[in-house]
């Protein structure tokens, strides 16, 4: 039962996030490119202490079996709550389980005039399967 609810409000809000007002739609419609990060960039980035701030839009309950160290957590549900709490100055890497949720993140985070966003390709999942082998998966 609980897990029928998460969908059903996973559901409202991805519908909410492509809405034309919300999502990083130009003026002329047409969708903003968000530039990809694939899991060997993102940890050679870290490996030369680029300041990247990385938002994890998983569910707390994702977050608990792995998550990136220093990431921070805000499921995608409640991005357009907190976005304002996010510094549009930082380059922010979208972080969820596979990049799909991410990268519709980053599309309302664009339309919310971020510019140094990234989705990270493949996930957390990709970083335990490439980078991380004792990373727990799921």
């Amino acid at each position: 039962m609980k897990r029928t609810f998460r969908h059903l409000i996973t559901y409202i809000t991805l519908k909410n996030l492509y809405s034309r007002q919300n999502t990083g739609l130009q003026s002329d419609g047409l969708a903003v490119a968000i530039q990809q990060l694939t899991v060997q960039q993102l940890k050679q980035r870290l490996e030369e202490n680029d300041n990247l701030f990385i938002l994890d839009v998983r569910e707390p309950w994702e977050y608990q079996i792995c998550a990136l160290s220093g990431s921070t957590l805000i499921p995608m549900g409640i991005v357009p709550l907190r976005f304002k709490e996010l510094d549009q100055g930082k380059t922010i890497v979208v972080v969820c389980h596979h990049g799909i949720r991410s990268y519709q993140v980053a599309r309302f985070l664009s339309g919310q005039g971020f510019d140094k966003l990234f989705n990270l390709q493949g996930g957390i999942d990709a970083w335990a399967r490439q980078i991380d082998s004792t990373m727990e998966t799921y």
